[in-house]
């Protein structure tokens, strides 16, 4: 949804209220086959140090990319709040408590005490990218540091999850109670191990994990521990040889289709990574709702900012377009669906002077490289 901030000069003759009434009676409307619905803006002009035009006119492109650089950080911060909270209801905190973005353009005041505008353009545009820049980074900071434990704990969770060919064994042997003296864990020559059996290589791997290497592997020493994966697997254990550990492997997969895995005993490690994991989530819903709150903050400092310099923008260039001292009118102006054309069709022939409707249009309509219509006007994406 777009909205458009629009300024016009004053109608010959008429007067600042006249004129929006003109114009609002052939343009703006609530009715359904209308154009647009319209607010007149209550954002006083002649209170802005202007400065000349010489120094506008540098000003003029500066702002443009000022602008588009706050919309982008104002971007961000809506992507992070989204992705945190997809059901969120875009509202900006006013002394009235929170208000729809929608009714917060229609009423917009200016805010003096935020942007005084006893200070120049300048210093005003550089107000507003300064509360851009440190939104961004302390945007970055915050989403930083909870993907960084986000990604601890996935680390740990991974450990957890799929077949018995990739995750941690542990959980698994230890919550069937799988007692430890079974395991051949601190001897210098020998090892137990863990092979991971497919449920068609059962038999194939009775008759046969012997075979593969009879000089190391410790005789009748396999059993199947009854535990098994999702897709079917099978963990059984042996014993054999520490040095033939490596070749065993590659032939257990290759003759048997029987991945064998390494496993230590270790209970201590996996209460570890349990008391771990379980900090981690602790950790990671507090940031969540650190990261979300100051992100909704973020974004009402940020759009607050880029409002506030569309006004300036506006400004600039209303006053480079009908002079000193300012005599122009602005508005918000919400396009119904389907009306973005039509609206500014409708403004060209309201603002054109007489006989001259022609010369302007959309940059398409004109085969220029711009727009130009006879009003200014910026566009306002919520965002």
């Amino acid at each position: 949804m777009s909205y458009y901030l629009l300024s016009t000069n004053c109608l010959e003759n008429l007067t600042d209220e006249k004129t929006w009434n003109a114009m609002s009676s052939q343009a703006f409307s609530a009715g359904s086959k209308d154009n647009a619905i319209a607010s007149k803006s209550k954002v006083e002009r002649g209170l802005f140090r202007s400065g000349s035009l010489d120094s506008l006119m540098g000003l003029l492109e500066i702002i443009a990319k000022v602008d588009s650089n706050v919309e982008m950080i104002l971007k961000k911060i809506q992507k992070q709040i989204i992705d945190l909270d997809p059901q969120w209801e875009m509202k900006i905190e006013t002394n009235n408590g929170k208000i729809p973005v929608d009714k917060y353009l229609r009423e917009f005041v200016w805010e003096e005490s935020k942007f005084p505008r006893s200070k120049t353009l300048t210093e005003l545009m550089g107000i507003a990218n300064e509360k851009a820049a440190n939104a961004d980074k302390e945007l970055k900071k915050l989403s930083n540091e909870y993907g960084d434990t986000k990604n601890s704990l996935n680390t740990l969770q991974r450990k957890q999850e799929g077949n018995f060919l990739s995750k941690d064994l542990f959980e698994d042997i230890f919550n069937k109670q799988i007692p430890k003296e079974i395991f051949v864990y601190e001897s210098k020559l020998l090892e137990t191990l863990i092979a991971v059996v497919p449920k068609t290589q059962i038999k194939a791997w009775e008759n046969g994990y012997f075979k593969i290497n009879e000089k190391w592997v410790v005789p009748k020493s396999t059993r199947n521990l009854e535990i098994q994966d999702k897709d079917g697997n099978q963990l059984w254990i042996f014993t054999m040889f520490k040095q033939e550990v490596p070749s065993y492997c590659v032939k257990a997969k290759s003759e048997l289709k029987v991945t064998v895995r390494p496993f230590n005993y270790d209970e201590s490690q996996y209460q570890n990574d349990k008391k771990a994991r379980i900090s981690l989530e602790e950790t990671l819903k507090i940031q969540r709702t650190k990261l979300l709150k100051n992100s909704e903050i973020l974004f009402n400092s940020v759009y607050e900012a880029m409002l506030h310099l569309k006004y300036i923008r506006i400004h600039i260039d209303s006053v480079l377009r009908w002079g000193l001292p300012p005599k122009y009118i602005s508005g918000i102006v919400k396009p119904l669906p389907g009306k973005e054309k039509p609206l500014l069709t409708t403004l060209k022939n309201i603002f054109a002077p007489k006989g001259q409707a022609e010369m302007y249009g959309s940059k398409d309509d004109l085969g220029e490289s711009e727009d130009y219509y006879p009003f200014v006007w910026v566009k306002i994406n919520i965002p």
